[in-house]
């Protein structure tokens, strides 16, 4: 159980569709864009290169856990997530409550986070 060493990456979304092509990949998007480049700017630079370069500098385990505060180890719901509550400051965009108690966010239910001013709109499934 110590999860896969160094997962953490960046890809295009052409090259996720590519790699994906024989699996459903639903597509959500928050309805604000400055929300959404914070949300980014956290995540990138919490889960990728602390400067926001192009080289990877953060070597983060993959590993699905009830540590919702801890951002090593870490699985794409979770980073999502993160990235809404700790990356927004305070625009109060995620429950507060539901980064309290230790859980695994599952990705299916990323949308009931979202505080219903951002909630959530789906794009569609591909």
């Amino acid at each position: 159980l110590n999860g896969i060493k160094d997962n953490n990456r960046q890809v295009s979304k052409h090259a996720w569709f590519d790699e994906h092509q024989h699996d459903w990949t639903t597509v959500y998007r928050v309805p604000n864009s400055r929300i959404v480049a914070l949300a980014a700017r956290w995540a990138d630079h919490t889960y990728y290169n602390p400067s926001g370069g192009a080289k990877k500098t953060k070597h983060i385990t993959y590993r699905i856990d009830t540590h919702v505060w801890r951002t090593d180890p870490s699985y794409c719901s979770k980073l999502v997530v993160q990235a809404y509550y700790y990356g927004t400051g305070k625009a109060n965009v995620i429950y507060r409550g539901m980064m309290r108690a230790a859980r695994v966010i599952a990705p299916t239910q990323i949308p009931s986070y979202f505080m219903p001013g951002y909630k959530l709109k789906n794009m569609g499934r591909y």
